[in-house]
């Protein structure tokens, strides 16, 4: 356990750092966004010492995991988004449970049991999802590349295309 104790100390500050700016991208910018629409407060001059008002728990649901807007705008981008968010979230939690079912605290299910299987399933799963959601992103890059040269980055969407795909040849070369 001592020996992977750097890595659980960095596996927590990630998720921390992550907690945050989940809240400030999210919930803040959705609080913003509820506030200036506001229609008591249009028209007049925003003090902006004023706290936001927390949106209801729809509201970030709606916004922030369904990605209402981006839906709107093109069915397309939703599905290349939500299939990037999810796979990477699904992952990250699965690749967070595994080494404690397995190593840390050992369940028998899980072990040596059919629940190894459910686990490999979903790791394997989900990082198929989120290679297609990536791919997706690098199709939809080439395909509007002018337009999407400001909102998407080609070098951070190629270095995450290249570890999943990377990933996934070394479970191949694994199995061989």
């Amino acid at each position: 356990m001592v020996k992977y104790a750097f890595l659980w100390i960095m596996i927590l500050a990630a998720t921390a750092f992550f907690l945050v700016g989940f809240y400030k991208n999210f919930v803040a910018r959705i609080a913003h966004i509820l506030w200036v629409n506001n229609p008591e407060t249009t028209g007049t001059v925003r003090d902006p010492r004023v706290r936001l008002p927390f949106p209801s728990i729809r509201t970030i649901v709606r916004e922030a995991l369904i990605q209402q807007r981006i839906g709107n705008r093109s069915l397309f981008l939703w599905l290349r988004h939500f299939l990037i968010f999810f796979g990477f979230a699904t992952f990250f939690i699965l690749s967070q449970i595994y080494p404690v079912v397995i190593k840390y605290c050992p369940i028998e299910y899980f072990v040596s049991g059919p629940g190894r299987g459910y686990l490999k399933f979903g790791l394997e799963g989900t990082g198929l999802i989120l290679f297609v959601g990536l791919t997706l992103g690098l199709i939809h890059r080439a395909v509007f590349a002018r337009r999407e040269r400001l909102y998407v980055n080609l070098w951070l969407l190629l270095l995450l295309w290249s570890v999943v795909c990377t990933g996934y040849l070394a479970e191949a070369v694994r199995f061989l």
